[in-house]
C-alpha cells in the first residue's frame, strides 16, 4: 500500500509542476515551503527504472546514451548513472531519487530553480553528481545551494538567460569546467578565484558583461574563452593560462598581457580579433613560449620591434589594422621565422 501512496505523491507533485512552475519566482516562499516539506515523499521502493517508468511523463531509451534524445544509462546493479533530457515539457521531481547519478543533461525542457531548494534533490544529486549541463532553456538564476555540489567537476548553463551567478559558486571545490556561454550575465562574482580546480571557463556572448577582473589571480585557469562581451580589459595575474579567447569586444589595452601564462611553459595562443587595440606593449617579449597572436581587426598602425625578440611565435595576423605597407614589410622582413596575416 504504501509504494501506490508515494507514486500517487509524485503524480500530484508532477501535477503541480505542469500546472504551476512556469509562474514560480523566488518571492512565492509560502508555495515553495509547502512543496518542501509536505509534498515531497520519501523515495518508494522502486529500481531507477521502474521509477522512471512510473513517475516520467515521457519515454526514457535506456538502450542508448545519446546527447541529443531523451536516454539514460545504468550501472550493473540498474542504478542510472546517466540521464538526457531533451525537449520535453519539463524536468521531473522524481529524479531526486537518483543517488547514483553522476551526470545529468537538460535541454530544450523546463528545469525549475524551485528544485535546488528541495532538501531531497539537494542530498541525493549532490552526493553523485560530478557533471551538471543546462541548455536552451530559461534558468534566470542560479540557486544559493549550488555550493551543496561539491562534486560537480563540469557545470555547463547556456542559451539559458541567466542573469547571475551566487557567491557561493567559489565553494565548487571539485569544479574544472565552467561553461556560461549565451545568457544575460553583467558580472561575474569574486568568490571565483576560490575555484581552484577550475581549469576552463567559458563566459561568451554575454553582451552586458564588461569585467573580467574577478578572474585576477586565478592559480589554476588555463583557458579563458570570452568572445562577444563588451570587455574592457584583459585580465591580469593568470600564471597557467595558455589559451585567451577574447575576440568582438571593447579591449584597447593589452599593455598587461605579460602576466599571463607566465607561471607554464606550454605555448600560448591569444586571439584579440575585432577589439579597439591601439598599441602593443614592448613587453610582448616577455610572454613565454607565445606561439599565436592574432590582433586581426583593430585599430594598430605600428608593432613595438619587441615583437622581433619573440623568437618562439610561429603565426601573427595583423589584418584589418591601420599598417602602411612599408611597415608591413618590414615586419616580414622582421620575422622571418613567423608566418604573418597581413
Amino acid at each position: 500500500m504504501k509504494p501506490l501512496i508515494l507514486l500517487t505523491l509524485f503524480s500530484y507533485l508532477i501535477l503541480m509542476q505542469c500546472v504551476s512552475i512556469r509562474n514560480l519566482n523566488p518571492s512565492a516562499s509560502k508555495i515553495r515551503n509547502i512543496r518542501r516539506h509536505r509534498l515531497v515523499p520519501s523515495c518508494p521502493s522502486y529500481s531507477d527504472v521502474d521509477l522512471v517508468n512510473q513517475t516520467f511523463p515521457f519515454k526514457v531509451d535506456f538502450n542508448s546514451s545519446s546527447s541529443t534524445k531523451t536516454s539514460a544509462k545504468t550501472d550493473g546493479y540498474g542504478n542510472i548513472i546517466s540521464m538526457n533530457i531533451i525537449n520535453e515539457e519539463y524536468l521531473p521531481l522524481s529524479i531526486s531519487c537518483f543517488t547514483r547519478l553522476h551526470s545529468l543533461h537538460v535541454e530544450g525542457t523546463r528545469f525549475p530553480t524551485f528544485y535546488f531548494h528541495v532538501p531531497m534533490f539537494v542530498r541525493h544529486l549532490s552526493s553523485s553528481l560530478t557533471d551538471l549541463v543546462i541548455k536552451n532553456t530559461s534558468f534566470k538564476e542560479l540557486p544559493d545551494t549550488i555550493r551543496e555540489f561539491r562534486r560537480l567537476e563540469t557545470l555547463v548553463i547556456t542559451s539559458a538567460d541567466l542573469h547571475s551567478v551566487p557567491d557561493s559558486i567559489g565553494e565548487l571545490s571539485s569544479l574544472k569546467i565552467l561553461q556560461l556561454f549565451d545568457n544575460s550575465l553583467s558580472a561575474i562574482p569574486s568568490t571565483i578565484i576560490k575555484t581552484s580546480c577550475l581549469t576552463t571557463f567559458d563566459i561568451s556572448n554575454n553582451k552586458k558583461l564588461q569585467s573580467i577582473q574577478t578572474l585576477n589571480g586565478h592559480p589554476h585557469l588555463m583557458t579563458l574563452v570570452a568572445d562577444n562581451c563588451s570587455i574592457e580589459d584583459i585580465p591580469m595575474d593568470l600564471p597557467q593560462l595558455v589559451n585567451l579567447y577574447m575576440r568582438n569586444n571593447k579591449i584597447h589595452d593589452v599593455s598587461k598581457i605579460y602576466t599571463l601564462g607566465n607561471g607554464t611553459d606550454e605555448r600560448k595562443n591569444f586571439d584579440f580579433r575585432k577589439n579597439s587595440i591601439r598599441y602593443l606593449t614592448p613587453f610582448i617579449r616577455r610572454v613565454k613560449n607565445l606561439c599565436y597572436l592574432n590582433l586581426d581587426y583593430n585599430k594598430l598602425d605600428v608593432l613595438p620591434m619587441d615583437i622581433y625578440e619573440v623568437k618562439t611565435l610561429k603565426h601573427l595576423w595583423i589584418r584589418k589594422n591601420n599598417f602602411e605597407n612599408e611597415t608591413i614589410n618590414a615586419i616580414k622582413m622582421n620575422m622571418v621565422n613567423t608566418r604573418i596575416w597581413a
